[in-house]
């Protein structure tokens, strides 16, 4: 019989909880009773070694019940990089030349009132 380390959340934050950890274990489905002990379609399972019902999640989805959502980060593409430049410069272009343009038109006013 070997200890293992399993990190339990408490109120935001993690807490380490010491477990025994079987080499061989035997999981069966949990019974009737846990249908709906799991979340996020997670799937219930018995631990025959432990004599707990644990869950195993979908992807996403972490937690002794699989009720935290876990959040994938994606790299994004070297086009969505390129188009993003693209409109930032063009957005700066535009603001660029809209400042231009008020400041020509307020001198121009300016002039026009002397």
């Amino acid at each position: 019989l070997l200890k293992w380390t399993r990190l339990m959340p408490y109120c935001g934050t993690y807490q380490r909880e010491e477990r025994p950890h079987v080499e061989k274990r035997s999981i069966l489905s949990c019974d009737s009773s846990f249908d709906n002990y799991c979340l996020n379609n997670g799937q219930c399972l018995f631990l025959v070694d432990l004599n707990e019902n644990h869950c195993k999640c979908e992807l996403g989805y972490l937690g002794t019940r699989c009720e935290h959502t876990q959040l994938v980060v994606q790299p994004m593409k070297e086009e969505e990089v390129a188009l993003i430049i693209v409109c930032v410069v063009l957005l700066i272009l535009g603001l660029t030349g809209a400042l231009y343009f008020f400041c020509k038109c307020s001198e121009k006013r300016h002039i026009n009132y002397l």
